[in-house]
């Protein structure tokens, strides 16, 4: 995996669970919210002839009108979805808060999952127990799933004791920094850092330790959020996505921010060995740097060391087509670390995760290893 060899200390990771909990709504605007969500997730969501005009209109010009997909909003829990009369529904009974704020003069929309003693302590009206907060940022376009049910981070979240929080792009896609036509002009940064406050304001997150991961356009975001946002984010996680050429070749200089990579080496959207990207019939996507240049971009802004430990996981699942190797680059400052899994025969997936694209285009989705799980193991050292 070009440059990345000889690794010793890396232990094999296990694969995730999938799972829910339960949630709290945000105030006024959360019955409309949920409204939408109940109606996704019971298949009865109707989309008005001008809606899609607008869609259509939207994605043949390549740029945005406003319109909102809340395609990838994860769903609530069963409990909420019998009843249309939001009032009386008990936000402790949701396995997903749906939650809407105001961030620079629009709406925005997120789900917020609490693990169960956050929950308790909040139903009894005490201040919360400050626990982690970890941001799970969907992929772009037809790609964005509910990454709750893709990840499994609930069932890790209520084990573990951390928050998690699913966040919604504008159209189902992020300002990741490429200045992608129709997106640019959004602020999905100050939408973060909203988010952030209204979790540390409601739930009392620990500030010292949030977290922030996503796959392919998600990933970028992640990556950008940690440059834009300096001192916000522990760790932050990639899969599926290296780094754009344009970030690469503008960033001087970067505070010390521990980094994970889980990257398919046969991705067939975003090149292991850099490229254009390529989704369907999408126009330009931008360009990435090879693999190893995006990690040694955070190698080199943590001062951390040059040469990794590295080695092969175990095949332990030799049916998938897979292998995983692993490197890490460690001793930066402030105990920042760098780490990259290479997945030999991976495609833009995200691995031990719910696939429910064609690998014809997406590629092939590891289960060596579960990415939630490497993730969280990453994200509690820091």
């Amino acid at each position: 995996m070009d440059n990345l060899h000889s690794f010793k200390s890396v232990k094999p990771v296990k694969h995730g669970l999938l799972g829910r909990a339960s949630g709290r709504v945000s105030g006024r605007a959360s019955g409309r919210v949920l409204g939408r969500v109940l109606d996704r997730v019971l298949g009865k969501a109707i989309v008005s002839p001008l809606t899609c005009l607008g869609m259509a209109l939207s994605l043949a010009c390549g740029f945005s009108i406003g319109l909102k997909d809340h395609s990838a909003l994860p769903a609530a829990a069963a409990k909420a979805q019998k009843s249309k009369d939001t009032a009386k529904v008990d936000p402790y009974s949701l396995d997903l808060m749906p939650v809407s704020i105001a961030a620079d003069g629009m709406m925005r929309d997120f789900a917020v999952h609490l693990p169960p003693n956050l929950k308790q302590q909040a139903q009894a009206g005490i201040q919360p127990q400050s626990v982690p907060l970890v941001l799970v940022f969907h992929d772009g376009f037809k790609l964005a799933q509910n990454m709750d049910e893709v990840t499994g981070f609930n069932a890790i979240a209520d084990r573990e004791n951390f928050a998690v929080v699913y966040p919604m792009g504008i159209n189902g896609h992020w300002n990741d920094g490429r200045n992608i036509d129709g997106y640019a002009k959004f602020d999905d940064v100050s939408f973060v850092k909203h988010i952030i406050e209204y979790m540390q304001r409601r739930y009392h997150i620990d500030r010292e330790h949030v977290y922030a991961c996503g796959i392919g356009n998600g990933g970028f975001f992640s990556q950008y959020l940690a440059l834009m946002l300096p001192g916000h984010f522990s760790a932050i996680a990639s899969v599926a996505a290296t780094l754009p050429e344009n970030i690469y070749h503008s960033r001087q200089s970067i505070k010390p921010v521990s980094v994970v990579y889980i990257l398919g080496m046969n991705d067939p959207l975003v090149p292991f060995r850099g490229g254009p990207i390529h989704f369907e019939s999408y126009r330009d996507r931008g360009m990435v740097v090879p693999a190893p240049e995006a990690v040694q971009f955070w190698v080199k802004g943590n001062r951390g060391q040059s040469t990794p430990n590295s080695q092969d996981l175990p095949d332990t699942d030799p049916s998938d087509g897979c292998r995983v190797k692993a490197a890490v680059f460690g001793s930066g400052l402030k105990g920042s670390e760098v780490m990259v899994y290479g997945i030999e025969g991976g495609g833009h997936t995200w691995p031990g995760g719910i696939n429910r694209y064609s690998p014809k285009t997406v590629g092939a989705t590891c289960r060596d290893i579960s990415a939630s799980e490497t993730i969280w193991d990453f994200f509690k050292r820091h």
